[in-house]
């Protein structure tokens, strides 16, 4: 069964990328169920998160993906933390709150993912992605001057990672013109 769950956890992931959502949400319960089943509470964990994301942004409906995000922190806590899954949860939270409309809870759960990926790994990509989502959050509540830092810590993050020519360097170029 932990092979049914991976399967429906990699199935969801290709219908998200294809913007078939709703298939998405289907392939990632299944997971869940098969995560359950198997006693595989990391992929649970895993899958939860995911499961989240798809339904609080993808679905819009950002209530519904943080209790599933509350399901998911519960089974990290339950296998003793995950320090890697603990940050992309917390990431994740600040995408769902940002999209719920609470600004203030979505910039302390991305400056919660940023702390936490700073003491994983400083070179991860997933640190340039929540630097730029944090500094989205921030220029929204007004204070440009950091929103601006923050893009900057971005572009240095994407620019090392993927050199001068990458699409993401020219989302945070773009997103830091806005903030200009």
């Amino acid at each position: 069964r932990p092979l049914h769950a991976e399967a429906k956890q990699w199935e969801g992931l290709i219908f998200r990328r294809m913007g078939e959502f709703e298939k998405a949400q289907a392939s990632l319960e299944q997971a869940e169920l098969h995560a359950i089943a198997s006693g595989h509470d990391h992929l649970l964990a895993e899958v939860l998160g995911l499961q989240a994301l798809v339904v609080g942004n993808n679905r819009s409906q950002p209530k519904e993906g943080l209790a599933i995000a509350d399901r998911a922190q519960a089974v990290i806590e339950r296998v003793g933390g995950d320090a890697d899954l603990s940050a992309l949860l917390a990431a994740r939270r600040g995408v769902l709150h940002r999209d719920a409309g609470d600004l203030q809870q979505a910039k302390a759960a991305f400056e919660d993912a940023v702390s936490q990926i700073e003491a994983i790994n400083p070179q991860s990509v997933q640190l340039g992605d929540t630097l730029s989502n944090l500094a989205t959050v921030t220029m929204q509540l007004g204070d440009l001057e950091t929103a601006v830092d923050l893009q900057e810590r971005a572009l240095k993050q994407f620019e090392t990672k993927h050199g001068e020519n990458h699409p993401a360097v020219g989302s945070v170029v773009a997103n830091r013109a806005t903030v200009l």
